[in-house]
């Protein structure tokens, strides 16, 4: 439906819109919405009619991913404040407050206020091609496949963190880490 859209004139499209019941104001609602942003535009009975699903990833390879990704594109937030520093480790120590964040950044996205998760599936990243494939028999897709985008290379995450930027980021990421099941000791990684 995007793609039969996508040169459509926006009054067509919010009159297709509200025609299939939608609220044509999802239109305006950016790229990483949360789902209370799509819930509170699109109303309580469309948002519960849907199957919901978000992917989660490990925050340690999270936060790395992020950080060699913010490295490469100068236009990304956070570009400059990434690139003062050397390495990794050196971004952590001096970038990261030693401090949790409630919600955490991955969970925010997918529950209320008061941390109940909007979302009827949660898979992971690190079993992206089977928890995909429950999601596309679930909703009844076929033949499809993933694509991937804004890949970042590196090596594995745990050899970009030793105890003191493990422990830092432990603690700012400890909701999500226990909101999603992660461990959180150095050692269930091989992290000493």
């Amino acid at each position: 439906m995007v793609e039969a859209l996508h040169n459509t004139p926006v009054t067509e499209v919010s009159a297709r819109l509200t025609a299939l019941g939608l609220n044509p104001e999802i239109i305006n609602l950016h790229f990483h919405a949360s789902a209370r942003e799509i819930r509170a535009t699109v109303g309580d009975a469309v948002f519960a009619k849907y199957f919901k699903f978000a992917f989660v990833r490990n925050p340690f390879d999270h936060l790395l991913s992020l950080y060699l990704y913010t490295c490469k594109h100068p236009k990304q937030v956070g570009h400059a404040a990434a690139i003062r520093h050397p390495d990794f480790k050196a971004y952590v120590r001096n970038e990261i407050p030693d401090e949790p964040q409630s919600p955490g950044p991955q969970s925010n996205l997918i529950a209320d206020a008061d941390g109940r998760l909007l979302v009827d599936f949660i898979g992971r990243y690190e079993t992206l091609e089977a928890d995909f494939a429950k999601v596309c028999e679930r909703i009844g897709a076929r033949d499809v496949s993933l694509v991937r985008s804004n890949v970042t290379e590196h090596g594995p995450w745990t050899s970009y963190y030793d105890r003191a930027t493990f422990d830092r980021v432990r603690r700012r990421y400890q909701h999500d880490l226990a909101a999603f099941g992660y461990a959180d000791r150095a050692e269930d990684y091989g992290i000493s």
